[in-house]
This record gives C-alpha cells, sequence and structure tokens, in this order.
C-alpha cells in the first residue's frame, strides 16, 4: 500500500494536476494574448524563470519584473489581481505563475512557482534565479505568516492545510511543521535533503539573490540582465512573534543542513553564472523573449 501512495503521489497526481491546469487555461478567456509585443533576449536567454521560496522576497522579486516594463505613471501592477488564473500580459510580456503545464510550456517572458527542483522540467535555455535567506529568519517569517492567517482571519489557498502546523506555541509548530517547509531551502533544490546535491543543483542556475542583500543583488540583476528592475517591498507586513531563546536555539541546531547549504553555496550569491548559457549571446533585434502562450 505504501509503494501505491508513493507511486500515486510521485507520478499520477502531478499528471493529473497538469492536465487540470491545461483543461482551465484552454477554457480560459486569452483575448488579451492580442497584446503580446516582441521583446528583449537578455544574454541570449529565451525566458527567465525563478525557482521561489517562501519568505525570502520573493513576491518583490516578481513584482520588480511585472513593472520592468510598464509606464511608471500607470502605477504598480498587482500581483494578486493579475495572476489569479496563474498568467496574465504586463506590458505585452506573458508572465506566468504556479502553473507546472504552463511554467514547461516555457511560452513566457518570466515565470515564478513554488515546485521543487526534481517537480518542474523547466525547458532548457531559460536563465534561472533563486533567492535564499538566513534559515532561521526565514521560518520565523514562516511562522508570522501562519499566525498572522489565523488571527486576522486570511483567505489565503494554503490556509487550510497549513494553519494545523501552529499548535498553541512555537515549539508545538516545530514539532508538527513537515520538513519540507522547515527546511524548503533544502528541499527545494534536494528532495532528500542531501546538502551536496542541493549545492550541485543550484550551481546550475544563473544567479543567486539572498534576501539580506537583495536590494544590491537586483541592482547588480538589472545591470546584467539590462532589464529596467526597481524595489518594492511586498508582503512583509506581518507583525512580530517572540519566542523564547531556547526555542530560537532549537531552531538553528535544527536547521544546521540549511546552513551548511549557505555556507556551500556563498561564492555563487551574487554573480553571474554561465552553465547552461545559450551559444548565441547576441539575439537578433527581430527576436522575442518568451513567445505568447498559444490562443
Amino acid at each position: 500500500m505504501a509503494h501505491l501512495t508513493k507511486f500515486f503521489g510521485e507520478y499520477i497526481r502531478p499528471k493529473i494536476k497538469r492536465k487540470v491546469q491545461q483543461a482551465r487555461y484552454l477554457l480560459s478567456d486569452r483575448s488579451d494574448l492580442a497584446a503580446v509585443t516582441p521583446g528583449p533576449r537578455p544574454l541570449g536567454y529565451e525566458r527567465i524563470y525563478h525557482y521561489h521560496i517562501r519568505k525570502t522576497a520573493g513576491s518583490s522579486l516578481n513584482t520588480a519584473f511585472k513593472n520592468a516594463f510598464r509606464d511608471p505613471s500607470a502605477g504598480m501592477a498587482d500581483e494578486e489581481a493579475l495572476f489569479a488564473r496563474n498568467w496574465g500580459v504586463i506590458a505585452g510580456k506573458v508572465y506566468v505563475n504556479h502553473s507546472e503545464y504552463l511554467l514547461e510550456r516555457g511560452d513566457f517572458f518570466y515565470g515564478d512557482g513554488h515546485g521543487a527542483f526534481h517537480e518542474l522540467a523547466i525547458p532548457s535555455n531559460t536563465f534561472k534565479i533563486t533567492i535564499l535567506r538566513d534559515p532561521a529568519a526565514r521560518v520565523m517569517s514562516y511562522y508570522r505568516m501562519l499566525m498572522h492567517w489565523k488571527n486576522k482571519d486570511i483567505r489565503h489557498p494554503a490556509r487550510k492545510a497549513e494553519e494545523g502546523y501552529l499548535g498553541s506555541c512555537f515549539g508545538e509548530f516545530l514539532e508538527r511543521v513537515p520538513r519540507e517547509h522547515l527546511m524548503r531551502q533544502l528541499y527545494m533544490f534536494s528532495n532528500t535533503f542531501d546538502v551536496a546535491e542541493a549545492a550541485e543543483n543550484i550551481s546550475t542556475l544563473n544567479f543567486v539573490m539572498t534576501t539580506e542583500n537583495f536590494a544590491t543583488h537586483l541592482s547588480a540583476l538589472s545591470a546584467l540582465l539590462n532589464i529596467d528592475l526597481h524595489l518594492y517591498r511586498q508582503k512583509s507586513s506581518c507583525g512580530p512573534v517572540m519566542i523564547s531563546e531556547p526555542d530560537r536555539a532549537r531552531l538553528v541546531d535544527v536547521l544546521a543542513p540549511e546552513y551548511a547549504l549557505l555556507e556551500a553555496v556563498a561564492p555563487m550569491v551574487g554573480v553571474h553564472r554561465e552553465r547552461g548559457r545559450p551559444a548565441q549571446v547576441e539575439a537578433p533585434a527581430s527576436s522575442s523573449l518568451g513567445a505568447a502562450l498559444p490562443a
């Protein structure tokens, strides 16, 4: 029975999920695809993808890209409103989020998702980014978010499944929260929580940022890709939560593998890595980055 459960979880459920996403897309109103216009191909890449680890400033990076080609006088693009269907067109560019079906098709300018490295087949010739954060700070931010959902009765899609991790105190939270959420940075790049494997997979990305140096890394990324990226602070309003020193020490101890991962990838942070770089660096003037999703 355990074997069948694993088979369903690893092979059957993802296929069903993608079929549902495909049907949802095909039945959606796609008239705004007519507004898609040719765009740049930074460094010769056809698209940009962000491995979005929760509570690392990922929403701020997404917002920077989604506003990069807009007229500033139009105001900031509203990520939540525009992407309830998992894709949208902003300033002639296609953006996709959290749809494995659409992300694996690759017909976008910029995409992001919470799916782990082993769960997604992102097309080749994609400029890949992720953001890492001090592990304890990230978990505390995740805990604050869950408390915020509960205390303010926030109707988030993940609340039903994740509110139960809270318990009555932080100690109970540490006992209840699944390892793949507690050490999401490690799990994102290794489903066996292997530090060496995760570091190797991160080394295949083109740019690694950190939350602590987000503004500096965003500026470097902007210059590298020649895309006008501005700093937007998103989803940072959850109130503070106090925990005891013993609980904090326990948290840091539990997260030792993630701290080892951050140490292993430290030389990769904030610099352009060319592994997997396309042969054609200079793009022809008529090319577009991320063809439109099929109408």
